[in-house]
Order: C-alpha cells, then structure tokens, then sequence
C-alpha cells in the first residue's frame, strides 16, 4: 500500500485542493478497511480524536489541526503520551496524516499579514486517500457478504448430506467439519468445503437425493412434520377467496423478503431475476427440483417464488420445506391459496 510520510526535510508535494467530504464517513470507511492499512482501534481513535479539532463536519482546504499531545490524549479516553505518539507515527506511516512542525516542533497557530499560518497535523492525506479508502471498505463488505452466504451454503449442503442414511452413520467425518465451521474460515478454505461436500452428495443416486432434500417420507408424515414444526404459520396462510390474479409488485416482495439477499446478493431487476434466485435458493433450502417444479406448474413460477421467498424469512421454523411447499401447491390448485396472506403477515411483522 502507497504511504506518504512527510518530515519538515521531506515535505509531500503540494497538490490540487480537493472537494470536501465528510470526515466522520472517511473515518467509519477507514474502521471497516483497517486491517488493511495496518491500523489498529487504537490508531482510529487518536485519528477519531484528531478529525474532533476539525471545526466542521466535512474536510474542507484547511485540514490542519493543532492539539497538544496532552489535550489529545485526553479526547482519545485519556491515552498515555508515550502510546499517543505511537499511534501517530503509525498514522504518518499509513499515509493518512502529515506533520506540519514548527521550529520548535510546538502546534500552535501564527497570525501573518498573509493569514493563519498553523502547525501541527496535517489531515488533507486522509481527503487525498478517500476514494481509495471507500473502495477498499466496499470490497470487504462485498467479501463478507459473499462469505456468509458461502457458509450458509455450506451448512444447507452439510445438512442435507447428514440426512442421508449413507452419511448419517458417519458421525466423526461430518463432527469434523462442524468443528471446523466453528472458525473463521476464508472465502477460499469455504469454497473448498463446498466443492467437497457437494462432491459427496454428487454420489448419491437421483432418487436418494430427491428424498433427502425432500426429508423423505409419505405424504401423511410429510403433513405431520409440517404441523410440528410451525403450525402457527401454516395457520397464516388461510383458505382465500381472493382471485387467482392478484399479484404484489416486485418491490413489495423484495422489500419484504429481505433473506433473499443473504443468500444471494445477486441484484434482481425483472421478475426473471426474481424467479431464478428464488430457483437456486430453494435447491439451498432443501426443496427438490421436482417438489420445485410441481409448484411452479401449479401456482405459476412467479407465485411459487414469492411463496418460496416467504417462506425463507421464517426458514428456521420450517422443518420439511419441501412438504411445506407441497402442501400450499395443493391449496393453491383447489383455488384455496395465495401468497398474498403470507406477504401481508410479513408486513405485519415489520411495522
């Protein structure tokens, strides 16, 4: 990483006065991207504590503050002197802060015909780096996102791979995995996971992963499983007599469905979209790929994903989605189920 470090023997070329930007959301940025500064909480909060001297809220031309090390240590929650300059120096070396000493090397500023001639810390390398800070804490948020929805693939997969009489038996092998799911693991050591897991449910036969995905069992069971598991939700989708083309928007359901985005974070601009997310994630959900075309041949692709969609927001409730979905396919085709009810409960719920 680029860093200018600027000493009164080796000053930074002057450059081009930037626009402003607020201080406080370079700063929440750069708490986000740290790590890759080589920042510690410490150095932000004497860095926190530096931006407090700036009299506005945005970084303006005049970026110079003058604090003694004493009054700043009091505002970064009474820090020593000696870790003080610490963690300035690591600011100077992270390119974020220059110093502007005077003679004496004191902070103070000088009245002259000309203006304010003030030394001290120098705050215009942390305007100068704010594109470069906000693409980098943009970065790690899209990894972060990317890593949980990983993850919970991961833990979907393992759990269907568990179900499976074949596995089941083998408790070390699958005890080992959840241990290492208990750590933070990389994108990449999480990719591989993934791949191997899959692997291993690539060697089961189709009918034996149909009914794992599904938790197999006869139609009767099914229903059972459904009562026990979430009964107060199979009571939220009552019988309606509401025509079979009442449709939400899509705003409405994504703006509701908010889970889909966990999982997916995929952006969805057309139905089509919509529907195809709502396709790989049902897979995740452990709804077959027959269960999941029953469905959508009987309530129509786009009622089938808004009633998939809802069902994911209350996903841990839900002990056998695919007989859940099953049997909503079979209210729908007696004209005796919409997704609407299930919309409207979730909007309930948020307000």
């Amino acid at each position: 990483m680029q860093t200018y470090i600027s000493t009164p023997q080796r000053r930074r070329p002057e450059t081009a006065v930037q626009s402003p930007e607020n201080k406080w959301r370079i700063l929440r940025d750069l708490t986000t991207a740290r790590k890759s500064f080589d920042l510690s909480d410490r150095a932000l909060t004497v860095l926190s504590a530096l931006l407090s001297f700036h009299r506005s809220d945005d970084l303006t031309a005049e970026t110079v503050v003058f604090p003694s090390n004493r009054v700043l240590g009091d505002r970064a929650n009474g820090m020593p002197e000696s870790t003080l300059r610490r963690h300035l120096s690591s600011l100077v070396e992270a390119g974020l802060i220059t110093r502007r000493d005077s003679p004496n090397r004191k902070r103070y500023a000088r009245h002259t015909e000309s203006g304010l001639m003030p030394f001290g810390f120098d705050l215009s390398p942390l305007l100068r780096q704010r594109d470069a800070i906000a693409a980098e804490a943009d970065r790690i948020l899209k990894e972060d996102a990317r890593r949980k929805v990983l993850r919970e693939t991961v833990m979907v997969t393992l759990q269907s791979l568990a179900a499976h009489p074949a596995y089941a038996s083998d408790c070390a092998d699958l005890n080992a995995i959840r241990q290492r799911l208990r750590r933070k693991l990389d994108i990449d050591a999480l990719a591989i996971l993934l791949a191997d897991l899959r692997a291993a449910l690539a060697t089961l036969t189709p009918a034996a992963t149909a009914e794992t995905q599904d938790l197999s069992g006869n139609d009767s069971q099914n229903e059972r499983h459904i009562q026990d598991s979430d009964k107060s939700l199979i009571e939220s989708e009552p019988e309606t007599t509401a025509p079979r083309t009442s449709h939400p928007s899509l705003t409405m359901v994504t703006t509701l469905c908010t889970e889909l985005a966990v999982y997916d974070p995929s952006p969805i601009r057309s139905w089509e979209d919509f529907i195809e997310k709502v396709a790989r994630i049902a897979l995740m959900m452990g709804i077959s790929v027959d269960t999941w075309r029953q469905a959508c041949a009987t309530m129509t692709a786009s009622n089938a994903s808004i009633t998939v969609a809802a069902m994911l927001q209350k996903f841990r409730r839900i002990r056998n989605p695919g007989g859940y979905l099953r049997s909503l396919a079979r209210k729908a085709a007696g004209n005796e189920f919409s997704p609407m009810p299930m919309l409207h409960a979730l909007a309930r719920g948020a307000s």
